[in-house]
């Protein structure tokens, strides 16, 4: 059904206005999102996905929150913006698993070489070492959390 809507979406933009419902949801209702999408696409690691949001947003930034964008994706120099929070952690955690876990960039290491990428003294493309240390001292928090849970259990946390 995922898929079918995605391809929906590219195939009939006009049935996919561009209104912005800001998020006010919160962080555990995010979180909830991250484990339910990230059981879905299974590839992707539910602690790292979970780790950069929380270095990119803290799940509380307005300006990101505004337009449903934890992760800070860009694209044309600006925040991407998505329809509801749900649509935009769906988006991130599909990008998660075709642009990088996919790929075979699965360590914070290896995605940030894509992700957060800088030049070290001999030229040589790295993930900045910041952003790595960030993501790791981050992924204490979300691991060892058991990620299964159903769509009940997420539509408890939101808030009304």
């Amino acid at each position: 059904l995922i898929e079918y809507l995605l391809a929906l979406e590219d195939s009939n933009k006009e049935l996919f206005d561009n209104s912005i419902d800001p998020c006010d949801d919160s962080k555990e209702y995010m979180l909830a999102l991250i484990k339910y999408f990230s059981n879905i696409y299974t590839n992707v690691d539910f602690s790292i996905a979970a780790a950069i949001a929380q270095i990119e947003s803290g799940y509380t930034a307005q300006s990101m929150l505004n337009k449903n964008n934890i992760f800070g994706g860009m694209s044309g120099g600006s925040l991407i913006r998505y329809k509801n929070i749900e649509y935009g952690i769906l988006r991130y955690i599909k990008l998660l698993s075709e642009g990088y876990f996919g790929k075979g960039l699965t360590t914070v290491e290896s995605i940030g070489r894509v992700y957060n990428p800088t030049f070290n003294e001999q030229g040589v493309k790295i993930a900045k070492p910041s952003w790595v240390s960030k993501v790791n001292n981050a992924l204490d928090e979300f691991s060892n959390i058991d990620i299964n849970i159903g769509i009940a259990e997420v539509l408890t946390l939101k808030s009304i």
